[in-house]
């Protein structure tokens, strides 16, 4: 038998207005966010799923259908060997297949309503496979992406029993997720190596900061107004004849030329970008790179974009003058170590980069980001860049 992640508990305090529902959907929101560069973070979004409401075991299903084949690419809390017996053999004998199919899209479906696994307690499937995992008898699923030959779904499976239980939360979890979820998969069908790739030009001016895509060779494959801005404002880097970026310090080409080819040469993608500290005068930046995803290497094939790239995004460093810090506490009512953080997030660091260079705990800055969030009435990490881009805009 095989049990779901985490221990059955009580989901008092794990409402929709709860903080503890606020807590999974941003810490979920987090991972969302990055997996739409780095397709191997959809791994790590099964896991915390499953973690963060115990009892439930995530699956994303991307379903084939050119290809003949329905089986989930990534779980968690679902013990590898009974998800390979399912591709195998009995995906094509599960009664829930049209369930799946029939999913409506952005809507919550619930097995137990539409088709409960007490119905089919006789059958191959149930008495081959589904009884030997008797706590994922039930699940709610939700469609996010139906177009040509592919569906994508996420379901949530979880013991049949605690059907109403689990849906207290679950769906308003799913509910939360399933937008940013399809904006992070429309992002991994970019090929941002293609000078007209369709969504490209939008992705780039959707950035706050100054953002470029630089190929492998250190080439510029786009660059949006902040970047250029940027090149045409300060000294330490310019877009050169062939569309080459060039830095003025020799040192910090080779630190860039460095750390891109650590990104390309790792199998699987970082879960956080590579980062550049550098001034100029009395300015300080963070370069990060996050290498987008590669269709020949990824675990969805075809579906990603193929891409040899790296979106490269320029920002001023976390340590910004006390004037900046002094003027975020002022306007916002923020204190000292939250308008630090609030500095650092907005200039592109991770929260857990900003809480490992700020000498604090990842929960205290996560707790210190939702205080934020909530003096600032925000949700996201891309609001508190535009909020604060006066504020810290190159100058």
């Amino acid at each position: 038998m095989v049990t779901p992640r985490g221990t059955a508990k009580s989901f008092q305090g794990m409402e929709p207005t709860s903080g503890h529902y606020r807590k999974i959907v941003s810490e979920l929101e987090e991972i969302v966010a990055h997996a739409g560069v780095d397709e191997y973070l959809w791994q790590e979004f099964c896991d915390r799923f499953s973690t963060l409401i115990p009892g439930t075991s995530a699956l994303l299903y991307v379903n084939d259908k050119k290809a003949q084949r329905g089986a989930p690419f990534l779980y968690s809390g679902i013990d590898e060997s009974y998800i390979h017996l399912f591709a195998e053999r009995y995906a094509q004998i599960n009664p829930w297949t049209a369930f799946n199919e029939e999913l409506p899209l952005f809507e919550m479906r619930r097995t137990e309503d539409f088709l409960p696994a007490s119905s089919f307690h006789d059958s191959e499937f149930y008495e081959d496979f589904l009884r030997h995992i008797p706590d994922i008898d039930a699940a709610t699923a939700v469609k996010f992406w139906n177009e040509r030959d592919r569906d994508i779904e996420l379901g949530a499976h979880y013991d049949s029993r605690k059907n109403d239980a689990m849906n207290r939360i679950v769906e308003p979890v799913l509910k939360a997720l399933v937008v940013p979820m399809r904006r992070s998969f429309d992002l991994l069908r970019i090929d941002m190596t293609d000078r007209q790739a369709r969504g490209r030009t939008a992705l780039m001016e959707s950035i706050a900061s100054a953002a470029l895509l630089v190929s492998k060779d250190r080439r510029v494959l786009s660059a949006n107004q902040q970047a250029q801005m940027l090149a045409a404002d300060c000294c330490f880097f310019e877009i050169g004849a062939k569309d080459n970026l060039i830095f003025s310090d020799p040192s910090v080409a080779r630190e860039f030329d460095a750390k891109s080819a650590q990104l390309f040469t790792n199998n699987a993608i970082a879960s956080y970008p590579a980062c550049i500290k550098l001034a100029e005068g009395s300015r300080h930046f963070m370069v990060s790179l996050f290498r987008l995803a590669d269709a020949t290497a990824g675990i969805f094939g075809t579906f990603s974009g193929s891409t040899s790239c790296m979106l490269v995004i320029i920002g001023l460093a976390p340590n910004q003058s006390q004037d900046a810090q002094n003027e975020i506490r002022r306007r916002f009512g923020l204190t000292g170590a939250e308008a630090r953080l609030a500095i650092k997030v907005a200039s592109g660091a991770s929260i857990a980069d900003a809480s490992q260079a700020l000498g604090v705990s990842y929960q205290t800055a996560r707790s210190q980001m939702r205080d934020i969030y909530a003096k600032l009435n925000i949700h996201r990490q891309t609001e508190l860049v535009i909020i604060l881009r006066e504020i810290l805009k190159f100058a």
